[in-house]
């Protein structure tokens, strides 16, 4: 989910939330653990453009799309067979409800899916991480909508900033590994020991690790922003002492030119 939001289309219906499930098609009422409902038990899903799902059910790998066509939404499935690389679709076809995929699912003998299905569950809309994310998606653009959602969105934008960040250092380590002719496992870069497979860390380190880093650069634009209130009350203050020393060379030098008369 988190890298979707480039993909992502808000439709002008999405800035407003529904009173009640008839209003809009832009919004799915679910019931959603570890969110506060907000109309009768259920969370507001949101359903946006560009949104997919790669997935599968009996053996059957399944892409799910969000499209949209003169704001109306629509729902493509696109088959893969038995390639779990997503690489190759056998077929693909759009729907405009949800009921009509549920049917052509249970109805398809290729795919031989038994038992009943949710079309929410399968699009990962019942999923709380997903729907937060996607009503945060939303209140980047209102955030008096879902505030709640607003800072989890935030929070995991930043996360990814940080692990991209990793991701480019670790490449320059590479690259850098690549130089030296040696067999050496390990090198010295920036003053820190790097080793050839990677330091050796779990998950929780790790985590620990991107907090910390975040941390520093929260106090580092702290300090820029002291130091910039610095500078400028530092020029106000020399601006207020040449004010006073021009007028007092202009004080004193009238008092010459009086006694001199």
């Amino acid at each position: 989910m988190s890298e979707q939001d480039r993909y992502l289309t808000l439709l002008p219906g999405h800035q407003l939330v529904p009173t009640d499930p008839t209003q809009s098609e832009l919004y799915f009422l679910l019931k959603i653990s570890n969110i506060d409902p907000d109309y009768n038990g259920k969370v507001w899903v949101p359903l946006i453009p560009g949104y997919t799902i790669f997935t599968s059910l009996s053996g059957i790998f399944l892409q799910l799309s969000i499209e949209t066509k003169d704001e109306t939404l629509l729902y493509r499935l696109t088959e893969y067979g038995t390639d779990y690389t997503f690489s190759n679709p056998s077929s693909t076809q759009l729907f405009d409800k949800f009921r009509d995929i549920r049917q052509y699912i249970l109805s398809a003998n290729h795919i031989n899916y038994k038992g009943n299905i949710s079309i929410p569950w399968l699009l990962g809309l019942t999923c709380t991480d997903n729907v937060q994310w996607l009503r945060g998606f939303i209140s980047i653009t209102n955030p008096d909508l879902f505030p709640e959602a607003h800072i989890f969105f935030k929070a995991n934008q930043r996360r990814n900033e940080i692990l991209n960040l990793g991701t480019r250092s670790a490449y320059k380590i590479d690259k850098e590994f690549q130089k030296n002719d040696g067999d050496s496992m390990d090198l010295i870069m920036e003053g820190i020991e790097v080793n050839r497979k990677g330091w050796d860390l779990n998950k929780k380190t790790v985590q620990g690790l991107g907090v910390r880093l975040h941390h520093t650069e929260c106090e580092l634009r702290k300090n820029k922003k002291r130091v910039s209130w610095l500078l400028e009350k530092i020029d106000k203050l020399n601006n207020q002492l040449e004010d006073q020393l021009s007028s007092s060379e202009y004080v004193l030098h009238t008092s010459i030119i009086f006694i001199s008369l």
